[in-house]
């Protein structure tokens, strides 16, 4: 089972579609259920990054998440993820993230990935992080499924 965030917006959405196309079990996870409107076969689940204990639920049984969050509460929030993962035993994070990582400057955006990406390292769970030029959402989908931690 994979787990999506940001399920409900313009990436996390057909992130989704992507996976179930390609014969994936998927749970999305939105802050409410009743508003969803996603593709059958996907479980829909309610979760908030700024309530940390519906996280736990969320990620019960599922073997690899796709993190999609955005903003300047974005390390805190995959750090709520990231411990709730570890505690149910996930074993693989894909990170949506941004360009510009390793670079010397750096502005709010790349900051708050930064955090987000260090939040889940320090958890020891397996992590692919992405930072596309551009989006193909497609391929964002396969590396959700096949990726290979580094």
């Amino acid at each position: 089972m994979i787990l999506v965030t940001g399920a409900t917006g313009t990436v996390g959405r057909e992130v989704v579609a992507q996976l179930l196309t390609a014969g994936q079990k998927v749970r999305a996870m939105t802050r409410d259920p009743s508003k969803v409107k996603l593709n059958g076969g996907v479980e829909v689940v309610r979760g908030d990054f700024n309530a940390p204990d519906t996280l736990a639920s969320v990620v019960n049984g599922v073997e690899r998440v796709f993190s999609l969050t955005f903003g300047p509460q974005t390390g805190v929030h995959e750090k709520h993820l990231a411990q709730a993962a570890k505690a149910s035993g996930v074993r693989h994070i894909v990170k949506l993230s941004a360009l510009g990582g390793d670079d010397t400057t750096r502005n709010n955006i790349r900051k708050w990935h930064d955090e987000g990406e260090q939040a889940i390292r320090e958890t020891g769970i397996a992590l692919t992080v992405l930072r596309p030029t551009g989006f193909y959402v497609e391929c964002i989908a396969l590396a959700t499924i096949h990726s290979r931690p580094t």
